[in-house]
């Protein structure tokens, strides 16, 4: 196995971090049904912690308990009915394996189409994804993955949250992440001019 740098995936497979080895192997772990992998991505790229109640997005007849994790109970429910459906499309990538096989051929973090049936039954946001590369480029052309990388730099550059009085500003800068072809350059000369970075007086 090669972790920390190995790249197994077969790259029509591929879905930029969030499908590296080291990624799988981290997050995926033994997981049948990957939760803590996409909980991480909707976490970390769309600013959405399940676990604050945010992004919450139920979808009807959920969770099933595909696993048998007994998440299907009143107190689990109401955040597994988004979470599962999230976890879906990341079901037929492996974590860590466990058998000689599996190990000696490096299969930690490659792609497998019958390793769980659930690929094509995932949602994000509410929207149905046939997979994982379908799941991950409805959430890179998505509102809250724009809102999450302008909030990071913002954050990077103020060490604060943006104001309340900075909303429109903010709103701005995200909403032309598109027209500058989601340039991070681009992004920071467009903070910079903000009031908020003192770039631009009244």
């Amino acid at each position: 196995i090669v972790l920390a740098g190995g790249q197994p995936l077969a790259p029509e497979r591929r879905a930029g971090m969030m499908t590296t080895q080291w990624f799988l192997a981290f997050f995926t772990m033994f997981a049948t049904l990957p939760r803590n992998t996409a909980s991480q991505v909707y976490r970390e790229y769309l600013g959405m912690d399940i676990a604050k109640g945010e992004g919450l997005s139920p979808i009807p007849n959920e969770p099933r308990d595909v696993d048998g994790k007994n998440v299907k109970q009143q107190a689990c429910a109401v955040c597994h009915s988004t979470l599962d459906p999230l976890a879906y499309a990341f079901s037929t990538y492996s974590g860590i394996e466990t058998s000689v096989v599996e190990i000696l051929t490096n299969a930690t973090g490659t792609y497998n189409a019958k390793r769980e049936p659930w690929e094509a039954e995932g949602y994000l946001m509410g929207k149905p994804t046939k997979d994982l590369l379908d799941w991950a480029d409805q959430a890179r052309n998505s509102d809250p993955f724009k809102q999450s990388i302008v909030r990071m730099m913002f954050r990077h550059a103020m060490s604060r949250e943006v104001l309340p009085h900075e909303q429109q500003e903010f709103e701005a800068i995200w909403k032309a992440l598109p027209d500058d072809k989601y340039s991070i350059n681009k992004l920071l000369h467009r903070l910079i001019d903000t009031k908020a970075f003192g770039g631009r007086k009244q």
